[in-house]
C-alpha cells in the first residue's frame, strides 16, 4: 500500500483523519517526522513519552518548550456510531495535559474532551504553540486524487473553497518542501462565469514566467474532471488581510511592498504579458509579518500581447478596474499600460 494518506483513505475502514505538523519557526529547532499523521486507531496519544503514538522529543522543540509538554498531553479518540445500519464515526480531542490543550486557541481543559473538526488547530502548553491542523478523514475520502498526486504529495488541511475550485495546503514527499494545491472542478467549465480558457490561460503563463515576486507554478495534472495546479505557498495571505484590520499601511510599507509589485509588473510587461486583474487580493504575503516579500498571483485575466496586438476584453475588479476598460466596455481597445493604472490604484 502507498504511503499516502489519500491511498490510506480509500483502502482502510479504521482511517478516521489525519494531524498535519503546523511548528512555529523560533519555538522549535526542526521537524523530522513526515508532516502528516494518519489517524488509524481508535485511540491516539501525543505527548513526550516513548510509548506516546506521537512522540515530541528534542528533536523537535527547543528545551525550555519541551519542558511544558506533559509526557501524555493529549489523545485523539475516534467514538463510532450506526445510523441505519451504516457505520459513522466523530473524532474528538481529550486534553491529558498540566499545561493545557487548545483547539482554535479555546482551552479544552485536562480530564474533558472536544469534538473535532476539519482545519482545527491544536495548541499545546500555549493557545499560541500551534502544533497540528486536524482534519476529517471523510473529506478526503471524497476526494478522486490523480495517481500523480497522491504518489508525490501528503494531502493536508483544505486553505479555502469556491463554487467551482478547492485549494489544499500539500507537502511534496521527497523533499518535505509546502505548496498550494489548487484543484480546478471542470463542472464548472460548463457555466458562463468559469472559463476553461482562463484556467489554462493562466497556467500556460505561469509556466512562462519566472521571477522572485511572481508566484510559482512546480506542475499541472489534468484529469477527465479535474485539474490540479501544483503552487508555490504563501503563509501570509493577502494583501487585503493586511490593509483592512490596520486601516491602511504606512508610508514605508507601502514603498517596500509597492516597490516588489512594480518589478514584478515590469517583467510582466518585458515578457508580453499584462495582468488585467492587479488588486490587494491578487497579492500574496510570503510570511504574516508587516513587511514581508510579496508575490503577483491570479492570472486567470491575464494576456500575451505585444506592441502590434491590443486588447479589447471588458474585464477586471469593479474597484480597481482601468478607466481604459470602462471606457471601451469591450468596444474599444488598450495597451499594457492599463497595468499602470492598477498599480495607481494599488498603491492609494
Amino acid at each position: 500500500m502507498p504511503n499516502s494518506l489519500i491511498s490510506c483513505a480509500r483502502v482502510s475502514v479504521s482511517f478516521c483523519g489525519g494531524l498535519c505538523g503546523v511548528f512555529h519557526e523560533g519555538l522549535v529547532k526542526r521537524f523530522r517526522r513526515p508532516p502528516l499523521k494518519e489517524l488509524v486507531k481508535d485511540v491516539t496519544t501525543c505527548g513526550r513519552a516513548s510509548t506516546c503514538d506521537i512522540v515530541i522529543t528534542d528533536e523537535e522543540a527547543s528545551e525550555k518548550v519541551l519542558g511544558t509538554i506533559s509526557k501524555k498531553h493529549f489523545r485523539i479518540l475516534k467514538k463510532t456510531f450506526t445510523v441505519d445500519g451504516d457505520t459513522r464515526y466523530n473524532v474528538f480531542l481529550e486534553d491529558l495535559s498540566s499545561n493545557g490543550t487548545f483547539i482554535n486557541k479555546n482551552l479544552v481543559g485536562k480530564g474533558s474532551e472536544a469534538k473535532l473538526h476539519t482545519n482545527d488547530r491544536i495548541s499545546i502548553s500555549s493557545s499560541n504553540f500551534q502544533v497540528f491542523v486536524f482534519f476529517d478523514g471523510n473529506m478526503l475520502g471524497n476526494l478522486s486524487l490523480p495517481r500523480e498526486i497522491w504518489e508525490n504529495y501528503d494531502h493536508s488541511r483544505r486553505l479555502g473553497k469556491g463554487a467551482f475550485a478547492e485549494v489544499f495546503c500539500v507537502f511534496q514527499k521527497k523533499t518535505g518542501k509546502k505548496f498550494a494545491m489548487k484543484v480546478v472542478s471542470k463542472e464548472g467549465f460548463k457555466h458562463k462565469h468559469v472559463s476553461s480558457n482562463g484556467v489554462m490561460n493562466e497556467v500556460n503563463i505561469l509556466k512562462a514566467v519566472d521571477h522572485p515576486f511572481i508566484v510559482k507554478l512546480e506542475e499541472v495534472v489534468e484529469t477527465k474532471v479535474s485539474l490540479f495546479i501544483i503552487l508555490e505557498a504563501m503563509d501570509g495571505g493577502d494583501l487585503q488581510n493586511i490593509i483592512l484590520p490596520n486601516v491602511g499601511l504606512n508610508e514605508s510599507e507601502v514603498k517596500f511592498y509597492f516597490y516588489q509589485i512594480v518589478l514584478a509588473v515590469q517583467y510582466l510587461h518585458e515578457k508580453g504579458i499584462i495582468h488585467r486583474d492587479l488588486k490587494p487580493s491578487n497579492i500574496l504575503m510570503a510570511s504574516e509579518k508587516m513587511k514581508s516579500i510579496v508575490k503577483v498571483t491570479d492570472f486567470g485575466l491575464s494576456k500575451f500581447i505585444n506592441e502590434e496586438t491590443l486588447a479589447t476584453t471588458y474585464c477586471g475588479s469593479p474597484h480597481y478596474v482601468a478607466p481604459e476598460i470602462l471606457q471601451n466596455k469591450g468596444h474599444g481597445s488598450y495597451t499594457k499600460k492599463v497595468d499602470h493604472t492598477y498599480q495607481i490604484l494599488l498603491r492609494f
